[in-house]
């Protein structure tokens, strides 16, 4: 229902039983409540409390006994760590 029409039955003060299921969420009659999603967001394949994927144990945290603060060379160009910019060996830009 508009929300214009359920202030109006608000106002009337005298709500029918079955406006009030209407009101509160089920489905009015003649049609049905769409039915929830069965399948998995992950894989589209089963049921998402079955998926093997989601149930998998996440991986263990790294350990990179870096410094922290520590300033690391980036590359603009190649966008990887390990060498500054000028000193890129990578020709072709993007």
């Amino acid at each position: 229902m508009e929300l214009k029409t359920r202030l109006e039955i608000f106002e009337m003060g005298n709500i029918p039983d079955d406006t009030k299921a209407n009101i509160n969420g089920s489905s009015p009659p003649g049609r049905h409540a769409v039915a929830p999603r069965m399948f998995c967001d992950i894989c589209d394949a089963h049921e998402t409390k079955d998926c093997p994927q989601q149930a998998s144990d996440s991986s263990p945290l790294s350990r990179h006994h870096g410094e922290r603060g520590a300033t690391r060379p980036y590359c603009d160009t190649c966008e990887v760590f390990g060498h500054e910019t000028g000193d890129c060996q990578e020709d072709e830009t993007f």
